[in-house]
């Protein structure tokens, strides 16, 4: 994956802004790296995260819009099995699922870095990433 929309991975906060428009609301977070991340909660369902020690980069997403769609499909729509299928269908195998504590079951697709996470059967969340290393460069 490439980014989210018109947002690529690796993209700077202003140019985040410049598509989204101004944050609802930001938020430090402290992480297990050295890396402090940057989280900004836009309109319709939408998290960015950014990373790096100088100059912060788009690093993940985080939607919970309930029209976002992947590869033409709309996500929110489908059960676990048919995420399954669909990221197969797209070349992703290294798939994983996980009943977290808080009760939501987790499917990963490790090759894609991305994790969607479902109640109930029914998507929540999809959480989309790239590697990033200790000053906030994408690694290759």
């Amino acid at each position: 994956m490439e980014g989210f929309g018109e947002i690529p991975f690796g993209a700077l906060t202003a140019d985040v802004n410049a598509i989204l428009g101004e944050p609802l609301g930001m938020e430090n977070v402290p992480t297990d790296d050295v890396i402090e991340t940057l989280v900004l909660e836009y309109k319709d369902g939408i998290s960015v995260f950014l990373e790096g020690e100088t100059e912060p980069i788009v690093s993940n997403f985080d939607i919970t819009n309930p029209t976002a769609t992947l590869y033409g499909k709309e996500v929110f729509k489908m059960s676990p099995d048919e995420v399954t299928e669909l990221m197969k269908a797209h070349g992703f195998n290294a798939i994983d699922t996980e009943e977290e504590e808080w009760g939501e079951l987790r499917l990963s697709i490790e090759d894609a870095l991305v994790d969607f996470y479902f109640e109930d059967k029914r998507l929540v969340s999809v959480n989309f990433a790239i590697m990033t290393n200790e000053k906030g460069e994408i690694v290759k």
